[in-house]
């Protein structure tokens, strides 16, 4: 019984050093079911994280709405928190599949736009209880255009606003209150930078105020930097160096608490990685297509990023649920934890 002790031993000290190395694992950190709220749903679009409370956009097939799941850690349950019929009474959307970008504004509502409607929302975390925060005419009247506008991607910033990509102006727009808005970065501005007014995937700020985004035309990743400097974060032969695919296509983007920047590499299909100081020489694949595939999401097609407990997390399109990696570190504790009960068995 010793040797054998001392070979679980072995073997768990292996595993402890090596599970890094391997890859990471992920799980599912809430279930469909429970992420449905008791309904019937076709999709799960997107998601934000507060303490231990998640929200989700679902679009059912006759009752799209946003549902709130309580006590992620422990025995979940879900409620829904904007019911269908509050939202096609406040929108006059019959859907939610639009639904882009959920943030939390100043710890008491969520953020989001919506290409249906064209507008920017708020919801109280509270009650449900929706506000039109800008309109499709406000946008309107601020570009000048008289196209429907094109809200995505977006992100919240530091004061609670939100800011998105404006597809008609080809600019960054950011609302300053209820119904008001101004430009954070021209189409010109853009152009000057990027060689092109394209913004894709999605939209971070890191806690230096600098945001990021994709840039699906030209394959690299930007930023505007606090003073409003523009500037490229990484380049298409940086990302193909780490990739092997010879463009580059971005998903969701999340400047995460651990002070990395987490990235959807959309053409090679990996989630991937990087620290904002050093990008290039840090840049890595983080869960490759291939742990995607093999895990319980069973596909690689990510849709929005989150934070819960020191971990990443996302949803992917579909009827699946909402998915965390666990840090390296927790794998260092289930080993150890291992350890323990190896001791305590002598």
């Amino acid at each position: 019984m010793k040797n054998a002790t001392r070979v679980l031993a072995a073997l768990a000290v292996a595993c402890l050093i090596t599970a890094p190395a391997m890859g990471v694992g992920y799980y599912e950190l809430v279930p469909w079911s429970t992420v449905q709220a008791g309904g019937t749903g076709t999709s799960h679009w997107t998601h934000v994280i507060d303490g231990q409370t998640s929200y989700h956009t679902v679009n059912l097939n006759s009752a799209p709405h946003i549902s709130k799941v309580v006590n992620l850690n422990g025995a979940q349950s879900s409620s829904v928190l904007v019911t269908a019929a509050a939202w096609a009474a406040a929108s006059g959307q019959t859907s939610m599949a639009n639904a882009h970008g959920f943030g939390i504004s100043n710890g008491t509502d969520l953020m989001w736009t919506d290409t249906g409607s064209d507008g920017v929302w708020k919801a109280s975390l509270s009650d449900g209880s929706i506000t039109a925060y800008v309109t499709k005419a406000q946008v309107q009247a601020h570009t000048g255009l008289t196209n429907a506008a094109s809200l995505s991607p977006n992100e919240i910033d530091q004061n609670g606003e939100m800011v998105w990509y404006e597809g008609e102006s080809d600019s960054i727009l950011v609302t300053t209150g209820l119904g008001t808005l101004t430009t954070l970065v021209s189409a010109a501005a853009l152009t000057a930078a990027q060689g092109n007014s394209s913004v894709s995937g999605g939209m971070t700020y890191d806690g230096n105020g600098n945001l990021y985004w994709g840039n699906a035309t030209t394959d690299n990743i930007f930023a505007r930097a606090g003073d409003g400097t523009l500037y490229e974060v990484l380049s298409t032969a940086e990302i193909s160096a780490v990739t092997g695919a010879a463009t580059a296509g971005f998903g969701d983007l999340l400047a995460a608490p651990d002070g990395l920047i987490y990235f959807y590499e959309s053409t090679a299909d990996h989630i991937m990685r990087f620290d904002p100081a050093d990008a290039a020489n840090t840049l890595m694949i983080y869960v490759s297509e291939a742990e995607l595939n093999a895990g319980p999401m069973a596909g690689d097609n990510v849709q929005s990023f989150g934070w819960y407990d020191g971990n990443l997390t996302w949803t992917t399109f579909g009827s699946k649920g909402l998915y965390v990696v666990p840090e390296p570190a927790t794998l260092a504790l289930l080993g150890l934890g291992g350890l323990a009960l190896i001791r305590r068995r002598r």
